[in-house]
């Protein structure tokens, strides 16, 4: 008798042990995660204007580029077609830039454990995945980024200002493209100009649109200022056959990116975040699996090249 009531105080007592260890386990578990998930919220706390502000810069200038007709000034020769070529390339790397240091911030977070940050990244990669994809190779590949592309473009806008790391300015992007030094905070007077950075003279042969494609800055933007010199051409040339359907897709996306990052509109701008017409294939919120266009000045979707 005495040793069945051993065994018994003896199973109670395991038990108990490994309810113990199981309900601290548990208690460690839920602990670390609210843990790593109030760390996701502060992150995207942080950069969410920064970014916000890079999508609604990028997205504003696709919608130019594609309903607007600002592709016209590439005929003039001088500041507007500088404008137009640099500060497009400008305005992709700005937007690379705070995605790369969003990433780089949050590499040991796990955003899965919270609905608004799985649809976070979600599009965050449907974007990078349309500056990539050759899906729709018969469209042209203008714009086309492969991720390392992206990533690079991401690594040389950014710098460390006071140990943040920081998206360069619009001037300190001058002096890059110049090939001068850049330091966080440090602006020479040249660089202040409101001038956009100009084109050098074609003297050495094989360089497109007069800019020698050397240094470690302006080689990763080759294929934004080939983009959207292609895209100007054709709109200037050729209107009904323009090759901007990645643009356009990519314009709904950052639309779709700046509803997640400010979804009740307290922060981005309405009058200048409306979408342009959609293209033929589109798979942001609002085209994807329908067939009329969001931009509610049309009915259908309209064919490639039409504004």
């Amino acid at each position: 008798m005495v040793d069945v009531v051993s065994i018994v105080i003896a199973v109670i007592s395991f038990t108990g042990t490994l309810l113990t260890a199981g309900f601290t386990a548990w208690f460690a578990y839920f602990s670390d995660e609210r843990k790593r998930l109030s760390e996701a919220e502060k992150l995207i706390a942080k950069y969410r204007d920064p970014l916000l502000l890079a999508c609604q810069d990028l997205q504003s200038r696709l919608y130019n580029i594609t309903d607007l007709g600002v592709t016209v000034y590439f005929r003039r020769r001088g500041e507007k077609t500088d404008n137009l070529l640099f500060y497009t390339s400008f305005l992709v790397g700005q937007y690379f830039s705070w995605t790369y240091i969003l990433r780089r911030q949050a590499q040991f977070l796990r955003f899965s454990t919270d609905k608004d940050n799985r649809e976070l990244t979600k599009v965050l990669a449907g974007i990078s995945f349309e500056f990539g994809t050759d899906k729709y190779i018969e469209e042209g590949a203008p714009f086309m980024l492969w991720r390392g592309q992206q990533i690079a473009i991401g690594e040389v806008m950014t710098i460390n200002d006071g140990g943040e790391p920081m998206c360069i300015g619009y001037a300190a992007f001058h002096q890059k493209w110049r090939g001068k030094a850049c330091e966080a905070g440090k602006v020479t007077p040249e660089s202040n100009s409101s001038e956009a950075p100009q084109v050098e003279d074609n003297k050495n042969g094989g360089e497109d649109q007069g800019i020698i494609w050397d240094g470690e800055f302006r080689p990763w933007f080759r294929p934004i200022i080939d983009g959207v010199t292609e895209v100007a051409k054709a709109a200037n040339e050729r209107p009904t056959n323009v090759p901007d359907q990645r643009l356009r897709r990519l314009q709904h996306l950052l639309l779709d990116l700046i509803n997640i990052l400010d979804a009740k509109g307290l922060r981005s701008e309405a009058k200048y975040t409306r979408p342009c017409h959609r293209a033929v294939i589109c798979n942001c919120s609002k085209c994807k699996d329908k067939t009329s266009c969001p931009c509610n000045r049309c009915n259908a979707p309209r064919e490639s090249g039409q504004v």
